[in-house]
Parts: structure tokens; C-alpha cells; sequence
């Protein structure tokens, strides 16, 4: 337990900073974007998988953590839920929960963005958008280009 770094921490609400038309724009397309950096980066984790083959290629893929945020809202759902796992399997679900933390340190610094033209700027938060990957990258990786 003491090995985890934390519990999540419900976001605080940051109202937005710009005129009327500005912040009511901005309000829908900061929406949209938590929930989808929500679902495909907090609650989700990355993983490489190497093909055994001779000259095998390291993929990424991602595995949904749902249970591990979950738990991680409160000391008592880590104990619980570090509990119960089998010996073999809790020193990497600590690992799985830290790495967890920091993304959801990561989403939370993102949404705390008051500016209304950041999330103007910032409002095809999709995909194909190049904005968007950042935001993903950095929420995954740590590394910061926007």
C-alpha cells in the first residue's frame, strides 16, 4: 500500500476565461475532449508486446485499468483491491496504479486550462487533429509538446 503514490482526487471545477460566446464555445469542446482523453489515455494503460518470431517488431497496445481507478479513489479500495491479487501479481498492479496516477496528474493539469482560446484553439479534438495526439502523448508519456 505504501508503495502506491496516491489516490485520485476529484477534478475541480475551472470556470473558463473569455467573453459569454467564448466560454459557452469553449465549455462543449473542453467536454468533449475530457471524455474522450478519459476513456482512450486515464483508462487505459499502454503496453509493449514483442513478437517471439525472428525478427519479431515491439508493438503498442492498451488494456483498459477501469478496476484500477477505480480503486484508486480511496486508500481503503487500494488495500482491498491490492488484497485481492494473487502474490505474483501485485508489485506490477502497484506499477499499473503509479502509472495511472500520473496520467490522470497529466489529464487534470490539461483540464485545469482556464483560457477559453486554448480550448478554441484546441477544438477539433479528434484523431486526425495534431493538437490532440499531443494532449494523448503527453497524458501517456509525460512528454509535454503543446
Amino acid at each position: 500500500m505504501e508503495k502506491v503514490k496516491g489516490t485520485i482526487k476529484p477534478l475541480p471545477a475551472v470556470e473558463l476565461e473569455g467573453t459569454e460566446k467564448q466560454v459557452k464555445w469553449a465549455s462543449e469542446i473542453r467536454a468533449k475532449a475530457a471524455k474522450v482523453l478519459l476513456q482512450e489515455c486515464v483508462l487505459r494503460e499502454q503496453y509493449e508486446v514483442t513478437n517471439m518470431l525472428p525478427g519479431g517488431k515491439t508493438e503498442i497496445k492498451s488494456r483498459p485499468v477501469q478496476r484500477i481507478i477505480e480503486a484508486l479513489k480511496s486508500e481503503e479500495g487500494i488495500k482491498a483491491y491490492l488484497e485481492s491479487l494473487p502474490d505474483f501479481l501485485v508489485e506490477s498492479t502497484i506499477k499499473s496504479m503509479n502509472d495511472a496516477l500520473d496520467r490522470y496528474a497529466r489529464f487534470a493539469e490539461i483540464m485545469s486550462n482556464s483560457s477559453a482560446k486554448f480550448w478554441i484553439d484546441n477544438r477539433d479534438n479528434q484523431e486526425p487533429n495534431y493538437m490532440f495526439r499531443l494532449f494523448k502523448q503527453y497524458i501517456n508519456t509525460g512528454v509535454k509538446r503543446f
